[in-house]
């Protein structure tokens, strides 16, 4: 048995069924959806694909869902890029009404 796992990450420039039965003929059997990009019927749309490929290559794959978990993002600063020195102090707030 074959105990390594080939992972692929499947996305726009690889959602098609040809594309995807290449990638089972050339050794991956996990499929990664990054759910940070990209919604649901899309991501259901190429797990489909993965489906049919399964069925042409007669191999099984696994999925890999990359959920969306918690994120820090910043807003738009009033100056642009904020430059950070040893020793500054940073608060991260999540009051929207504070202005960068």
């Amino acid at each position: 048995m074959k105990k390594t796992k080939i992972v692929s990450t499947l996305g726009p420039a690889s959602s098609d069924l040809d594309t995807i039965v290449k990638l089972i003929e050339a050794g991956a059997n996990v499929f990664r959806f990054n759910f940070s990009h990209g919604d649901h019927e899309e991501h259901l749309g190429r797990m489909n694909l993965v489906h049919e490929a399964e069925k042409i290559t007669g191999k099984t794959v696994g999925f890999l869902l990359d959920t969306k978990g918690a994120e820090i993002r910043t807003t738009v600063q009033k100056e642009g890029k904020i430059h950070f020195a040893i020793g500054d102090e940073v608060r991260i707030s999540m009051d929207d009404s504070i202005e960068g």
